[in-house]
């Protein structure tokens, strides 16, 4: 699962809440999304799934969480090349990310590169 860190401060926050889905946890940096309940989980490639955001504090079973959708954030990726700039980013199973996916979870966008370390990712970028 990976863990969101680094961020591009470009303004104010963008926050949104929800609550955990049942028997799941979430922790500070999860990439996390609404799932068909409408309860918040960690991103998966799964049908009818919608970003949520970057949570910002650990949240269990049932608690409230809040999460930051708004500014752009690094993500780790091996494969990242500057012919990634402007592409769509999506879920590609839990807590992974990547330019292509199955049920089109869509997360962002490729906003900048550091080249064979990872994607800088706009989320509010379609």
């Amino acid at each position: 699962m990976a863990k969101i860190t680094r961020f591009k401060f470009l303004g104010s926050e963008r926050l949104g809440n929800g609550i955990v889905e049942d028997e799941k946890e979430v922790s500070r940096g999860t990439i996390a999304m609404f799932n068909a309940d409408g309860k918040v989980d960690e991103i998966n490639d799964v049908a009818g799934c919608v970003f949520a955001g970057i949570i910002k504090a650990s949240a269990g079973s049932g608690e409230p969480c809040e999460f930051d959708y708004g500014p752009p954030f690094f993500y780790a990726e091996a494969t990242a090349a500057r012919a990634n700039t402007g592409k769509p980013v999506y879920a590609s199973g839990a807590g992974a990310l990547a330019l292509t996916s199955e049920n089109s979870v869509f997360v962002g966008t490729v906003v900048d590169v550091e080249p064979s370390i990872g994607w800088w990712i706009d989320p509010m970028k379609f």
